[in-house]
């Protein structure tokens, strides 16, 4: 298991996520978090919260990880799951306050809105390259005035029956992100974080694959100067 950050753009918080988590006890996952931060301190204010990566769609691991009061958000690999698999994971932990976020690798991937449908509320672009891209998945999440996302019968409208309560909530509970992951989304960090005025809320820095595209070992000097500049956009957007 390894750990990223997770900023949240204007709320103060960050949520520092295990990735790769298949199974095991949730009392895990804090130690690694805390591992973290003994070399990431948080700023004034400032409030931490913990997460997990799933290596699969997989309900029953995610039932499991929200035992630990502690985790707020669940990440999935949403590209990768069958149809079905989501909605299965964003029930197992329905009545809580953990969210379910997506991870895509297109902007233009053409099951992102029935995938979104499946009840995620947030959804992640990874290894985003710049601000254009970012702004056209941002799009495709927020129903308008925000974005262009279409509403229709499906598990978040309830089947049509809640649609009024869909429309009216979705653009302010919906999480839209990015996962800065390589060098060239590092080179253009600073014109990212603009979208923010299009409904950017989360920056996820995945320090791994950080270090893979620029060639380097994790904690290299090279390596510790993207991740924060990478960081220090997000906390100042």
């Amino acid at each position: 298991m390894r750990s990223v950050i997770v900023i949240f753009l204007s709320a103060n918080a960050w949520c520092a996520a295990v990735s790769g988590v298949h199974s095991g006890p949730p009392e895990l996952i804090r130690p690694a978090v805390l591992n973290l931060y003994d070399r990431q301190p948080l700023l004034a204010g400032e409030q931490l919260s913990y997460g997990a990566e799933l290596g699969t769609a997989n309900p029953v691991t995610a039932s499991m990880l929200i035992e630990n009061r502690a985790v707020s958000a669940v990440h999935v690999d949403a590209e990768q799951a069958e149809r079905g698999e989501l909605s299965a994971v964003v029930k197992a932990v329905q009545n809580t306050p953990v969210a379910v976020f997506g991870h895509f690798q297109s902007a233009s991937d053409p099951f992102l809105k029935p995938k979104m449908d499946e009840g995620l509320l947030g959804a992640i672009l990874d290894k985003a390259p710049d601000l254009k891209e970012t702004v056209k998945f941002l799009r495709r999440l927020y129903v308008p005035p925000l974005g262009e996302r279409s509403v229709g019968p499906s598990d978040v409208t309830g089947y049509l029956y809640g649609i009024a309560d869909f429309v009216g909530k979705n653009n302010a509970v919906l999480v839209g992100g990015v996962s800065i992951g390589d060098a060239r989304g590092v080179s253009n960090i600073e014109s990212i974080v603009k979208a923010k005025a299009r409904g950017l809320r989360l920056v996820h820095v995945d320090s791994a694959g950080i270090a893979r595209s620029l060639g380097v070992a994790e904690d290299a000097p090279e390596h510790r100067a993207a991740v924060a500049r990478v960081e220090g956009a997000a906390r100042a957007a």
